[in-house]
Parts: structure tokens; C-alpha cells; sequence
């Protein structure tokens, strides 16, 4: 219990240094809308916002907001990226501010437009980091009500979980896929 306890103290503290130097957030927040523009079949009607000191309610929200061309529906994606699992009883998670996702589920619950997290894990082999751009080893897109496991003031996800619900991206497909009737993201 002490280890866990030292490893969520932890995983605030990174956190907080991410919130200070979050550049590799943000090349992936490039990289996820680039990769949705690119494929031609997404409009960006919202996109994330440079960090600065006096935040507007807005930025709070998630990170983009797409229009499906086909469809005409939208929904929100959410950008988060983390330089690798942590592990919580033997199992790979990714760890979530409770706060946060809270006020995504509000989000979608006001705008009725579903909410996404795209999930990327470290960084790819052939193509890594440029100076605009985090290129993830591993993208997942998973709908926000699958983070529902808590640990203190934080939400979790386990891998094997996303692995089960076939909700890592297959890159050879070249862009993500929106399924409108279902609203669902792959």
C-alpha cells in the first residue's frame, strides 16, 4: 500500500512538471489533428488552444472538436499522451485526473456530442518526435465513459482492458475511423 501511495504521490508530481513543460502533449495534440485533417474525411471545428497563464472556461474543454464529413456528426477527442504504461497490480495502466474527466463526461452530457480520449504511448521507433510533431508507438481511441476505475484522485484505464475492446489504433489503416451510426471511434 506504501508503494502505491508513493507512486500516485508520484504521478501528481509529474503531473504538475508536465502542466510547466507540456511540450510533448501539445506535438501530439499536433500529431492527432493532423492525422484527422489528413484523411479528408474530418472537418476541425475546434482546435487546442497554446497554454497560457489566464485560462478561459473554454480551454478547459477537450482538446478538439471534429465534424465527421459523411455524417455531418461531431464529437470531441480529448489528446493524451504518456511516455509509458505505469503498473498497478501487475497490470499496465495509464493514470487520469479525475477532475478532468469529470468535466469531459459534463461536456458531452451538455453538448450531446460523444467524447473521445486518444490515448498515445511513447514515442514511435521510425518516426519518434520532430520539432512540431509526436509521432506515438501506441494510439488508442476509447469513448471517455471507459475510464471509470479510481485510485485516490485519480481515474485509470488498464491496457489489457482497451486490448479486449480492440481499441488500439492499427496504423496500417492510415486514419481513424468514425463509425456514425454507433458513434463510435477506431
Amino acid at each position: 500500500m506504501k508503494k502505491f501511495l508513493m507512486m500516485i504521490s508520484e504521478f501528481g508530481q509529474l503531473l504538475n512538471e508536465s502542466e510547466k513543460s507540456s511540450a510533448p502533449g501539445r506535438k501530439f495534440e499536433r500529431y492527432i489533428v493532423n492525422y484527422f485533417v489528413e484523411s479528408g474525411a474530418y472537418d476541425i471545428e475546434r482546435q487546442p488552444r497554446e497554454w497560457t497563464k489566464h485560462k478561459s472556461k473554454e480551454d478547459n474543454e477537450p482538446d478538439c472538436r471534429f465534424k465527421d464529413k459523411a455524417s455531418g456528426k461531431r464529437f470531441w477527442v480529448e489528446c493524451k499522451w504518456r511516455v509509458n504504461w505505469k503498473i498497478l497490480h501487475g497490470k499496465k495502466i495509464v493514470f487520469f485526473r479525475k477532475d478532468s474527466i469529470n468535466y469531459y463526461k459534463e461536456i458531452q452530457q451538455q453538448t450531446k456530442y460523444k467524447t473521445f480520449i486518444a490515448l498515445g504511448i511513447g514515442k514511435s521507433n521510425l518516426f519518434g518526435e520532430t520539432l512540431k510533431i509526436l509521432n506515438p508507438k501506441e494510439l488508442y481511441f476509447f469513448p471517455i465513459d471507459y475510464v471509470i476505475k479510481t485510485e485516490g484522485n485519480y481515474y485509470y484505464i488498464p491496457q489489457s482492458f482497451l486490448l479486449q475492446r480492440n481499441r488500439m489504433h492499427l496504423f496500417k489503416y492510415k486514419k481513424p475511423k468514425f463509425f456514425p451510426d454507433t458513434c463510435d471511434l477506431k
